[in-house]
């Protein structure tokens, strides 16, 4: 079946934003270096917040001089790429809890093997009296999803799904795991190398404890990897457990969140973000579901309003 989750959907919206936040502060760094160098030595205030109009944040916040500061662009050129795969690495981790959740919320049946303890106290607390299912899911999230590793997601989502993700996609899935190692030195090893992310990736960081100089390929090599490796696992939740559910709160969404009532337009924008044909006789039975049962939308998954368009027109004017 065609189309993407709900998950994938914030998941390309959070990559994104990590790594064109990355490129946009590259290009400043650079755009600065070049500005500077075009101002005459005698008009080069002391301190960047001398300049004038700049006695303000964030010049204010560095006191350092212009030529100290085009000098630690260098530096900071890498800080910007580790922030960005950091992200990235994040990015996934929340795309997995998300669809792993969303996919017990769509077919509860798949816990029928978990053996997760429940307290009585937990049980009668109001949430899960109002909404078990999602009580559920979100408990499932936090005790078996958060802080497990990558590999471990996949496999969890893949015995799910009855999809063996790593041979689906064997190289975005090594790939990742490299970058996975990469996140983890760079967060919890002060940025050196560690002796797995040396045996895992001998070619690029061979030396033990050496620092890690990561270059602006490497960023691109990150975006493709977790991309890639979504794509596949989103469609396996797609064809096996989701199908058009996704459609479905999302046309329940729109309705509530725009107040938008014609089902043509609602079916254009499904297919437009999810990739999916949701009809119009389809969308008015959303429609009506929520009209008569007043569901709460964000507790089946939250949408924030900038996931109402696809990523890339987030550059789009509003008006066009």
């Amino acid at each position: 079946m065609a189309g993407i989750s709900l998950p994938l959907l914030a998941f390309r919206h959070r990559i994104k934003r990590a790594s064109d936040g990355a490129w946009h502060a590259l290009c400043a760094q650079e755009y600065a270096v070049r500005w500077l160098e075009a101002i005459p030595d005698a008009d080069l205030p002391k301190d960047l917040s001398q300049y004038p109009g700049d006695r303000r944040n964030p010049f204010g916040a560095l006191k350092i001089s212009p030529a100290q500061f085009s000098q630690a662009c260098s530096t900071l050129h890498r800080v910007q790429i580790e922030n960005a795969i950091i992200a990235i690495a994040g990015a996934f981790e929340a795309y997995m809890a998300d669809l792993i959740g969303r996919c017990l919320m769509i077919k509860p049946e798949l816990l029928a093997d978990s053996d997760m303890p429940f307290k009585a106290s937990e049980l009668v607390t109001s949430e899960a009296l109002s909404s078990p299912l999602m009580w559920l899911s979100a408990q499932y999230v936090q005790r078996s999803v958060r802080s497990k590793s990558h590999s471990e997601l996949i496999r969890r989502f893949g015995g799910m799904a009855k999809r063996d993700v790593a041979k689906s996609n064997q190289a975005d899935y090594d790939s990742w795991n490299q970058f996975v190692m990469l996140r983890n030195a760079l967060v919890h090893a002060s940025g050196l190398v560690t002796t797995d992310l040396a045996t895992a990736w001998n070619a690029r960081f061979p030396y033990p404890r050496k620092q890690i100089l990561v270059e602006p390929g490497d960023l691109i090599a990150a975006h493709k990897a977790a991309y890639g490796l979504a794509n596949t696992i989103d469609r396996f939740a797609i064809s096996t457990i989701i199908g058009k559910s996704d459609a479905e709160l999302l046309a329940r969404e729109i309705f509530v969140a725009t107040g938008e009532t014609n089902s043509a337009a609602i079916s254009r924008r499904i297919t437009h973000l999810l990739s999916q044909k949701f009809s119009k006789s389809e969308v008015e039975a959303a429609v009506a579901r929520q009209r008569r049962e007043q569901l709460d939308t964000s507790k089946e998954f939250p949408v924030r309003e900038e996931w109402l368009r696809r990523p890339h027109e987030v550059y789009a004017s509003s008006d066009s």
